[in-house]
């Protein structure tokens, strides 16, 4: 029944996608982040939705009337240069064969990122860009926050199999990430009973995180709550509801959960703790020997280990983005991702630093959440492999599409400003004297 519900969905918003590229992106976010199909059982588990909203989404963007157009800016650029590096590194890959298929998901997800910078532009369509992710990753909150409820915490939540947020550490710093975005949303609801409705969902997301045991997820929601108490505008509800958040999950909390934060310390590191280690040290010999290029995406393996390892029995993955980035694309591709970031933080002050109007007010508060959600990403994501992740480089979006509403409402004053006024106009030909009162 699953598979047909989600067929049905993507088979019917296929042409609507096809004649209106803002339907292609939106389908294909819901496809790539929720992950719908890995819901079912049957023959739409292993089909490619997301590839047949991409492909609409490109014909659409030929097929439509609708003018679309490309935002440069710094961060844009960059986007790109990092978009054609990863390509780059691909060539020079130790393991190319093993590097083709996360080579595959790594360059689709950026084109469409760079798709979306394109279709992305209005106030409508961010908002629904906004909730579509949102709570497409929220969705797996409720759903863990109610299942901690009923087992008392004592099993883990994770996120939707075979994705790139299965891993009960990644969903939690996705969660973490949404939070943020999710108060955002609440504050532009109307009804009272979708604000409660929120709040719960909120409440069960911030459940799902604690039960899914994630030490990264943890420090990422403490470095959130920080930034929020010392740079927030609303410190007083914000600490209020903190205190009723952190009530409400203490109530849940086995004893077993304290037990694996205990081990975040170095001095009573476990077993999972030195293989991330052995794993970092291993990426900074192989970046030390590769520093332009690096290793490419297969580099998680027994003879990479073997090489750059001090314990080459101990093979892990990178369990952080920084070294991920900086194992597979060297010390140029690390340079360019933190750019990334640099100029997303960037863009996001100069948001929400102009003087706003009642009705433009919810474009600082938005890039206000954005910020504190990239907080939660860059923390949480020291020991968590969603370098790749498509959320993240949704933020950078709506902070692209915000800041390109703010300048043109500024180039629309301007020329407001210089623009002749009709009472000064002459109605004699050139060269007539105007005759004076």
């Amino acid at each position: 029944m699953r598979d047909i519900f989600v067929t049905a969905i993507v088979l019917g918003a296929l042409p609507f996608a096809l004649f209106n590229p803002i339907v292609g992106i939106l389908l294909w976010t819901w496809l790539s982040v929720m992950n719908p199909h890995r819901l079912s059982w049957g023959f739409a588990y292993n089909f490619p939705f997301a590839q047949l909203a991409a492909i609409a989404t490109l014909l659409s963007l030929v097929v439509a009337h609708k003018k679309v157009k490309f935002p440069l800016t710094s961060l844009t650029i960059t986007l790109i240069i990092f978009f054609l590096w990863i390509n780059v590194t691909m060539a020079f890959a130790i393991h190319q064969d093993l590097s083709v298929e996360p080579w595959s998901r790594a360059t689709k997800m950026l084109l469409m990122t760079l798709v979306a910078l394109a279709i992305v532009r209005h106030e409508k369509q961010i908002r629904i860009f906004l909730w579509v992710f949102v709570m497409s990753v929220a969705f797996f909150g409720i759903k863990g926050g109610i299942f901690a409820i009923l087992t008392g915490g004592e099993f883990r939540v994770w996120g939707p199999p075979d994705s790139q947020i299965g891993d009960n550490n990644e969903i939690s710093v996705a969660l973490v990430m949404m939070i943020p975005l999710m108060a955002f949303l609440q504050g532009v609801l109307k009804r009272r009973v979708a604000k409660i409705a929120m709040s719960i969902a909120i409440l069960l997301c911030a459940l799902s995180v604690v039960a899914s045991y994630s030490r990264g997820a943890f420090v990422a929601g403490c470095a959130m709550v920080c930034m929020m108490i010392v740079k927030g505008r609303r410190r007083l509800v914000f600490l209020v509801s903190l205190a009723i958040s952190i009530a409400f999950v203490l109530v849940f909390i086995p004893q077993k959960w304290w037990d694996r934060m205990d081990t975040i310390t170095i001095e009573n590191p476990d077993q999972s703790i030195q293989g991330r280690f052995n794993a970092w040290a291993m990426i900074w010999n192989l970046a030390q020997d590769r520093p332009i290029v690096g290793g490419g995406f297969g580099i998680y393996q027994p003879d990479v280990f073997a090489k750059y390892a001090p314990d080459p029995l101990d093979v892990h993955s990178a369990h952080s983005i920084y070294f991920q980035i900086l194992g597979e694309h060297g010390f140029v591709g690390l340079g360019l991702y933190i750019l990334i970031a640099l100029l997303m933080w960037r863009t996001g002050n100069a948001i929400a630093k102009l003087p706003r109007t009642p009705e433009t007010r919810w474009r600082s508060d938005l890039a206000w959440s954005l910020q504190v959600s990239m907080v939660g990403f860059l923390v949480g994501g020291l020991t968590v492999n969603i370098a790749y992740w498509d959320v993240y480089y949704f933020e950078a979006v709506l902070l692209v599409a915000l800041h390109g509403l703010d300048m043109e409402e500024a180039r629309s004053r301007i020329a407001a400003a210089v623009a002749p006024s009709p009472l000064r106009r002459r109605d004699t030909a050139p060269g007539v004297p105007t005759s004076s009162a």
